[in-house]
């Protein structure tokens, strides 16, 4: 479906900065080829960690047998992705110094910041963005007006399997390292 919708959907629209954050070609493929590259991964390829999760028919959601299929399918997707950025549709922000040589910090800083037609590098836009409240958004919850918003807990971190494949708390080999092991509370006043 996402394939059909693509070829229905406009490459670029006629007026960049005005339907910024409308629907393109290059969105519909690019969520295509997440979820073709989600498929593939070992998380929904042959997963036997999670043999036991089913529906309510008993089906199996985390399909049990690899398929390299899947990767072949997943490289399909993004090479269909690939070949509208090549096309010139997107390429890369940059931004120049003076001199004409390109600034990388500005350039990777300020990509978050230029929108429409200045930056040929979106593909998937939020049109509902303050960007002003980024750093409230990324700091930890508790701390002065921070929400939390990209905080993972560690019951989350946890939950992910180790390098050798293993829950954190089955694998004998796994050393956590660099975090403290004490619990951190933040005294929120901006409440």
């Amino acid at each position: 479906e996402l394939l059909e919708l693509a070829s229905k959907l406009p490459a670029v629209h006629k007026s960049p900065s005005e339907d910024h954050g409308r629907a393109t070609k290059g969105m519909a493929l690019a969520v295509r080829a997440h979820v073709h590259m989600l498929a593939a991964s070992p998380l929904f390829n042959g997963n036997k960690m999670y043999a036991g999760v089913v529906n309510k028919d008993g089906k199996s959601l985390f399909p049990q047998t690899y398929s390299v299929e899947k990767w072949e399918d997943a490289a399909s997707a993004v090479r269909d992705l690939l070949d509208l950025a090549e096309s010139g549709v997107y390429s890369l922000y940059k931004q120049y110094n003076e001199d004409g040589t390109i600034d990388p910090f500005l350039s990777y800083q300020n990509i978050h910041f230029a929108t429409g037609a200045a930056n040929p590098a979106l593909i998937f836009i939020n049109n509902n963005c303050n960007y002003a409240e980024a750093d409230q958004n990324q700091a930890p919850h508790g701390y002065g007006d921070g929400n939390g918003g990209y905080g993972a807990t560690q019951n989350l971190v946890d939950a992910f399997f180790t390098r050798s494949g293993l829950p954190i708390d089955k694998d004998p080999s796994y050393v956590a390292s660099g975090y403290s092991a004490e619990d951190i509370h933040y005294t929120n006043t901006a409440w």
